[in-house]
């Protein structure tokens, strides 16, 4: 996993960059691509997915339960106004 988005419900549910994703709903993700990773976690809006990281320092895998959700994307992070005059 490269990072989930600020505010995505993978970010909620305590997923964090470096993060290596295992499973998908018990979907073993060692031979898959990003892409096909992808297109598991995704899903109808209030369904639920499980998922099951690696996390360097925790001698076992992490367990999430993760209910989808709309994932905020924004193009521009911060903004300034300067006022020219």
């Amino acid at each position: 996993m490269i990072a989930p988005f600020g505010g995505s419900p993978a970010y909620k549910a305590g997923l964090r960059p470096g993060d290596t994703i295992l499973e998908v709903n018990d979907k073993k993700t060692e031979n898959l691509t990003t892409p096909e990773i992808a297109d598991l976690l995704k899903g109808p809006r209030g369904t639920h997915v499980q998922v099951v990281v690696a996390r360097e320092g925790s001698e076992k895998p992490l367990h999430f339960d993760i209910v989808r959700d709309e994932i905020p994307r924004y193009s521009v992070e911060e903004a300034f106004w300067f006022g020219l005059e």
